[in-house]
């Protein structure tokens, strides 16, 4: 004879089985759709740009001669726009407003100015910061510092490798040219301004690397590879900036 308590608690038992199996099936449902719907996180690469549409470039000799040039082929899915003038610093910009009319407007605008020079003027630097912010004011900035120079490869009038009595002596001329990136970096660094010094990712190449301290040249004006290749790792440095902001 069949007892009805044991078939009693075989049912219950059954349907605790199954009602088992259902939450454990919904909790599965429901990591699924979490997952589904969790943001991905942004590529270092790529995700960084997705809300960036242009750039323009403001500077001297190097961005008229091939880096606004190099910039338009890297960011070859923005829109580029650059303008330099050479031989010139913050101050010439500064000082003549015409100069500025150059200026476009653009998601981002990188300042590359420095190879010519720095003023011992924390000020004026500032107040040319602020002039681009006044015509610009939803651009985010960069300020590319200036280069190092290196042992040129032709006949050149901007770097001397045999008389230690020039200026442009390449010891001496490196020396002028770190307390130029230094002075930039530490006025800069209180700013909504982003520094990027030239100096240390020309240092972190390898020498094999068109931009690196074996670039060779007038030992000044980058050529179209070296140019090039600082585009690209200030594509990969703006990326690394705009990812801490995302």
């Amino acid at each position: 004879m069949l007892d009805l308590k044991y078939f009693t608690s075989f049912g219950a038992l059954e349907m605790l089985k199954k009602a088992m199996i259902w939450v454990a099936a919904s909790i599965a449902v429901s990591a699924t759709v979490y997952i589904a719907l969790k943001p991905k996180k942004a590529d270092a690469s790529e995700g960084s740009f997705d809300e960036i549409r242009s750039i323009f470039v403001l500077g001297d000799s190097q961005t008229k001669r091939h880096i606004g040039e190099a910039y338009a082929q890297v960011f070859d899915t923005l829109d580029v726009q650059y303008f330099g003038k050479e031989g010139a610093t913050h101050i010439d910009y500064l000082e003549n407003p015409s100069l500025l009319e150059n200026l476009v407007c653009a998601d981002l605008v990188i300042v590359q100015l420095g190879d010519n020079g720095v003023r011992n003027d924390k000020q004026a630097v500032l107040n040319f910061i602020e002039a681009i912010q006044s015509r610009c004011p939803k651009s985010k900035i960069y300020w590319a510092g200036p280069m190092k120079a290196v042992e040129p490869t032709v006949k050149s009038n901007y770097v001397t490798t045999t008389d230690p009595s020039s200026w442009k002596y390449l010891p001496k001329y490196n020396d002028m040219r770190r307390k130029w990136d230094g002075l930039l970096g530490e006025w800069l660094s209180g700013t909504d301004v982003t520094y990027i010094s030239n100096i240390e990712l020309q240092e972190a190449q390898p020498l094999d690397s068109a931009f690196s301290d074996r670039r060779g040249g007038d030992g000044i004006h980058l050529q179209k590879d070296s140019a090039l290749e600082l585009a690209e790792l200030m594509k990969a440095q703006i990326s690394k900036s705009l990812q801490k902001v995302l």
